[in-house]
């Protein structure tokens, strides 16, 4: 099946609020496919107040969100495309590292980007989701299936 292209957006970057350190990671990639799906993915987490704003104003009739961590700097991971091809949709992703001596602070969260991708052409089915991204001289890729109605 031909590859098509996507229109997509990034409607907010932003972490999630934690009740505490002590719980499960956060999930690294996930689908809002409808109203219903904007609940955050694990217990104590919560979104914050303009996150969940941003999430909200999206029509969900004509797009779908993905969310996925990106590193704590800014413009490090840039998206630079989305592709549909069948079952799949791909999120391609290129990041910049930052050099050595970098650290990450301890019970740092990462924050989220949240993409809105637009809905073209018949959907109403369980989709697969590739977010790969280029690391250096390696790539990573995450996968997770939603129902897109």
């Amino acid at each position: 099946m031909p590859e098509v292209p996507l229109p997509f957006q990034v409607i907010v970057t932003s972490a999630f609020a934690r009740e505490s350190w002590d719980q499960e990671p956060d999930p690294g990639f996930f689908i809002i496919a409808s109203r219903g799906d904007i609940v955050p993915p694990g217990p104590g987490l919560s979104f914050p107040s303009r996150t969940l704003e941003r999430i909200e104003q999206v029509d969900f009739s004509q797009s779908f969100v993905a969310a996925f961590q990106v590193q704590p700097i800014p413009g490090s991971e840039t998206v630079d495309g989305v592709v549909r091809s069948g079952d799949t949709v791909t999120i391609q992703l290129s990041s910049h590292i930052v050099g050595p001596g970098s650290y990450v602070l301890e019970h740092y969260t990462y924050p989220y980007r949240y993409v809105a991708i637009t809905k073209e052409g018949a959907w109403n089915r369980e989709v697969l989701f590739l977010l790969k991204a280029k690391v250096g001289e390696r790539d990573s890729v995450q996968q997770t299936s939603h129902f897109i109605p």
